[in-house]
């Protein structure tokens, strides 16, 4: 069994792949931790853990996740992050069948100018999700 926190990157994997509006965008191209190396990779996503938290009785943890929305221009990747926050704002529910996502909630969204080294545009936005500790 996959711990916790694998099982919060493969759900959101998951969400965002199956979503018609964002797979129209980026095909399957959802990365957990892994980042553009170069302007062939776009458009894509990538998400990562920022901040991860123990909520008072034991009964709910949460954390923080950030989702860079990569594309060769910020049109495209503006467009890419609102389809992401469609998606997975105010999302709660059991994702594959397997894992259980209390909420997820859109806390902010940063733009980012091109990133020099991989010549791509970032849109991060970012989500506080909460989930059961007994998942």
């Amino acid at each position: 069994m996959p711990t916790t926190i694998t099982a919060i990157f493969e759900a959101i994997t998951y969400l965002l792949t199956q979503d018609h509006d964002v797979s129209t965008i980026v095909g399957t191209k959802v990365f957990n931790g892994w980042r553009p190396t170069k302007g062939a990779d776009a458009p894509c996503i990538n998400h990562f853990e920022v901040i991860s938290t123990k909520m008072d009785f034991g009964l709910f943890s949460g954390c923080q996740l950030q989702i860079n929305c990569w594309h060769t221009n910020y049109k495209s990747a503006r467009q890419l992050a609102d389809a992401v926050v469609k998606k997975l704002n105010h999302y709660g529910g059991k994702v594959n069948g397997t894992f259980h996502i209390d909420a997820l909630e859109y806390a902010n969204r940063k733009d980012e100018l091109v990133e020099p080294d991989v010549g791509l545009i970032n849109v991060a936005v970012f989500f506080n999700c909460l989930y059961r500790a007994d998942n």
